[in-house]
């Protein structure tokens, strides 16, 4: 499946300890659940990706940069640190929705686009980055 729209792929590879609303809380399982959608989403063909860490936490090492630069694939790399006070408070919709928001806010190459595929674990959507917060 190649794509002419960029594919955005969010995690939150180190949550809140405790957080008792996700099931999988072993940074070290969401570190590679989120390479892995990574791999997949390169071997259907996808050339744009923009990878979304709300845990300041970098997800590709350079051997993974140096294979995809190889394979064509531009990348953007966007990390920043959550409120995690406000996750726990406002639960994980919030953060979600905040962590969505901001990759679409400062993603270079999804402004140049008119949508986007938001790659989500079961399934994906495609989106027109535009918030009407």
């Amino acid at each position: 499946m190649t794509t002419s729209f960029p594919i955005l792929i969010t995690s939150a590879i180190r949550p809140p300890e405790n957080f008792s609303a996700l099931a999988m809380q072993d940074s070290d399982i969401r570190k590679a659940a989120t390479k892995a959608s990574i791999y997949f989403w390169v071997a259907q063909g996808a050339k744009e990706l923009v990878i979304v860490d709300s845990t300041a936490t970098e997800v590709l090492n350079t051997e993974d940069l140096d294979l995809f630069k190889r394979l064509g694939v531009h990348l953007e790399h966007i990390i920043f640190a959550q409120d995690n006070e406000k996750v726990r408070t406002l639960g994980l919709g919030y953060a979600e929705g905040n962590l969505l928001k901001y990759g679409v806010e400062n993603s270079e190459l999804i402004t140049k686009k008119a949508h986007f595929l938001n790659a989500l674990e079961r399934s994906f959507a495609v989106i027109l980055p535009t918030f009407l917060i």
